[in-house]
């Protein structure tokens, strides 16, 4: 890391690498030391090696530096806040109690309150109802429905609920359906975004109890 914080060699060592090099080509454009008559020849000043010698521990400390203080960033990234799993599925079983409430009550303002905008519906015979014609067919119905064998998966802001309605009039078992409920999140509120059901036979759900 550089004295001024970014990659590469420390500042001072690049500019005496910089001196050193222009010195050493100068002392090669001399040429060889001159030679005397006895045979001596003229010492260059010594500055010339230790200049050489800087460059060699310039290169020393690129290779660290390369290594060292520029290489990819170990900051662990955040992360998210935990997410509160039991509440998020106490709170999807409170939104399917109130829609299932809804429908049989004929609650249109609640229906409508619970479906998101791209809300469709396959229902047990096998019909795509979308979120326009649900609200249209909401009114009164002279059943129950009552949830059963909930169960709940949550990715993200995404949750699929599935389980079992078991309908019934006057306490007997008139339909039972198996359902799957996919909801997301919007803000903080659970929205149903699509639902399927299969009906099964009457006599495969119990009553529930009074």
């Amino acid at each position: 890391m550089r004295l001024d914080g970014s990659c590469g060699a420390p500042i001072d060592w690049i500019d005496g690498a910089r001196t050193a090099h222009r010195w050493r080509h100068a002392a090669q454009d001399r040429g060889p030391p001159p030679v005397h008559g006895d045979g001596s020849s003229e010492e260059r000043p010594v500055r010339t090696r230790t200049m050489a010698r800087a460059g060699s521990a310039l290169a020393a400390v690129l290779i660290v530096a390369s290594l060292a203080g520029c290489g990819p960033s170990t900051t662990a990234p955040e992360t998210a806040p935990p997410v509160d799993a039991a509440a998020d599925r106490a709170a999807l079983l409170a939104v399917e109690e109130r829609w299932l409430a809804a429908i049989t009550s004929g609650d249109r303002a609640t229906v409508e309150a619970i479906l998101a905008p791209a809300y469709r519906h396959i229902n047990a015979d096998g019909v795509l109802i979308d979120r326009d014609e649900e609200l249209a067919g909401t009114a009164p119905l002279p059943v129950v429905f009552n949830l059963g064998e909930p169960l709940i998966d949550i990715v993200g802001d995404t949750a699929v609920l599935r389980g079992i309605n078991t309908i019934t009039q006057d306490g007997s078992v008139v339909d039972c359906q198996r359902f799957t409920d996919v909801f997301i999140r919007v803000g903080s509120e659970w929205k149903t975004l699509a639902a399927q059901e299969t009906r099964l036979a009457p006599e495969v759900c119990a009553a529930p109890a009074p």
